[in-house]
């Protein structure tokens, strides 16, 4: 007997937000040297869209569409195009659905042929929700915030990740999670925080290193490392007491 593999996947509504764009004056011009009319449209800043409704005037209608992206009007990116259509007693905006793309300027050509321009009224923008809802019985109190971004951005290397060790004394032997904490006047708390803060940027630069480029204790490391514990390119350094502990 052969193995059955069932997958479910369940597909619910998702909230739609709307943006009604500056819709400019209407131009005349060619497109495929047939007369056309073209309308630029500002959204008001650069916004996920993935389906456009078009408010336009009373009359029966059938048009070729072609409606872009126009960020950059030297290059244009299609985002739908077919037949704009209208029958006969049908009411409501026209709707353009494509997949989603983000965006600020759409430009919108409708081929007119011979016929009388089309009245197009105003341009409304959908797009999918981004939001997220927390719980009231179970969110913290206060204000909250969700940071998000390129999840392929290179590392920021802040300097305090390069630092840290030099600050606060966690030598490279230390670095390790049941490492003894150092006096220094922090709750138990802060104190495990920023031991931990401390341990990581060890893990990342391999421990701070003198000037010439060598770990405290190593042959050839400055007199300062060896009596304090501490690189002499540290801060610390100057003020650092027996063992290599804070005065």
């Amino acid at each position: 007997m052969l193995g059955v593999r069932i997958r479910r996947s369940v597909h619910l509504a998702g909230e739609m937000t709307s943006t009604v764009g500056n819709l400019e004056a209407r131009d005349a011009d060619r497109a495929n040297a047939r007369p056309a009319s073209i309308w630029r449209v500002d959204l008001g800043g650069r916004i996920p869209v993935q389906q456009v409704l078009l408010t336009v005037g009373v009359g029966v209608f059938s048009r070729p569409f072609r409606l872009e992206a126009a960020d950059d009007p030297a290059a244009p990116v299609l985002l739908a195009s077919g037949e704009l259509t209208r029958r006969e007693g049908a009411a409501g905006p026209l709707a353009v659905g494509f997949p989603e793309r983000s965006a600020r300027h759409l430009k919108l050509t409708v081929i007119d042929d011979r016929n009388a321009p089309l009245l197009i009224l105003w341009l409304t923008a959908e797009g999918a929700v981004r939001q997220v809802v927390f719980d009231g019985a179970s969110a913290a109190p206060g204000v909250m915030r969700l940071y998000y971004g390129n999840a392929r951005a290179l590392a920021p290397r802040y300097d305090f990740g390069r630092t840290a060790a030099c600050r606060i004394g966690v030598d490279r032997d230390q670095a390790h999670a049941g490492a003894p904490a150092r006096q220094s006047g922090l709750s138990s708390g802060a104190e495990t925080v920023f031991r931990a803060v401390s341990v990581a940027g060890v893990r990342r630069t391999g421990g701070c290193r003198d000037r010439v480029g060598r770990h405290p204790g190593e042959p050839g490391a400055g007199v300062g490392s060896q009596r304090s514990g501490w690189p002499i390119g540290c801060p610390a350094a100057r003020s650092a007491g027996p063992r290599g502990q804070l005065v």
